[in-house]
């Protein structure tokens, strides 16, 4: 499945330098703000290899959903014997 993210330039002294969102279509939407261009050059490098770590946290909060519907669903089953 190929996902087509869309990104935006603003700029925009009130918005955060980086704003990961959903579209309309509920798809990727990354904002980039041109405001903190500096301060996204000197960190450019940062964010070039955070996809591992993002992959890594967003893994972790699906295994803790997961988690605690079994924990919710041993419970229902629990409250009928």
């Amino acid at each position: 499945m190929s996902v087509t993210v869309e990104f935006v330039l603003i700029d925009d002294m009130e918005m955060p330098p980086i704003v990961i969102a959903m579209d309309r279509q509920n798809q990727p939407k990354v904002t980039l703000n041109n405001y903190y261009r500096e301060w996204l050059g000197i960190h450019r490098k940062v964010f070039g290899g955070m996809g591992e770590g993002l992959y890594n946290k967003i893994d972790q909060l699906i295994d803790n959903m997961l988690q605690e519907g079994w924990e919710y669903k041993q419970m229902d089953r629990e409250d009928f014997e």
